[in-house]
């Protein structure tokens, strides 16, 4: 047992150190907090840095097709023009008008005509 003198210092001692404890306490809390928001926006970012490069991937697939498609079609040199009329287009609506067009058209001519005549997305039939 503790003298009465003791316990009191003890009690005092407690209440004076339990503000620091308190604070300390509400200060772990904000930063386990914090460290959660944290979490979950690198969370977020990653998945959408991983729909965009999905994205980004799909779109290249795709006019890699159509380039593929107008070579053995129309042959090489409509090909080759082709990859570089696409590489500004990422509208998948735009590019599967495209598609359409390489196969509507009779000749590779055709084809880079309509291209040029309609490079703002115009999809005219």
């Amino acid at each position: 047992m503790f003298p009465l003198s003791d316990a009191a210092g003890a009690v005092e001692s407690l209440e004076r150190e339990f503000p620091a404890i308190e604070t300390e306490e509400r200060t772990m809390m904000a930063l386990a907090k914090r460290v959660q928001e944290w979490e979950a926006e690198w969370r977020r970012q990653g998945l959408e840095e991983g729909l965009e490069q999905g994205r980004a991937q799909g779109l290249a697939a795709e006019r890699e097709l159509l380039c593929r498609q107008a070579t053995r079609k129309f042959g090489a040199a409509i090909g080759d023009a082709l990859v570089r009329y696409l590489a500004d287009v990422s509208d998948p609506e735009r590019l599967a008008g495209i598609g359409e067009r390489i196969i509507d058209c009779g000749t590779g001519a055709e084809l880079l005509g309509w291209l040029d005549a309609n490079r703002d997305g115009a999809d005219a039939h």
